[in-house]
């Protein structure tokens, strides 16, 4: 269920996202756009879907009536704050996890 919740907010965030930049796209088709790229991307094999689901995203918004430089940003901004924000707030808490991880089994070994 957390699952549906958070990709039901990430297409919101692209919806709202399109709407500010004043495309011609309603929530449907941007949760459609969002949804093929993502499994395009997945299909590709490469971490995070990267190259394949944002040439995707940018050839469905442009099919879409949304202008390239629109659709550019548009993708640009929401892989930005959907897949890469999250990437980097794992690497920073990584090395505090491997402290607590550590610092656990040592007490258990001890």
């Amino acid at each position: 269920m957390l699952s549906v919740i958070g990709w039901a907010a990430e297409c919101l965030a692209f919806s709202m996202l399109l709407y500010a930049m004043g495309a011609p796209i309603g929530p449907a088709e941007a949760s459609f756009v969002f949804a093929i790229a993502a499994a395009i991307g997945g299909v590709t094999l490469l971490p995070g879907g990267l190259g394949g689901t944002e040439a995707t995203m940018v050839a469905l918004l442009s099919s879409l009536g949304v202008d390239l430089s629109t659709s550019l940003a548009a993708t640009l901004v929401i892989r930005a704050t959907t897949l890469w924000f999250s990437v980097a707030l794992g690497f920073m808490t990584l090395p505090i996890a491997l402290r607590v991880v550590g610092a656990r089994t040592a007490e258990a070994s001890a």
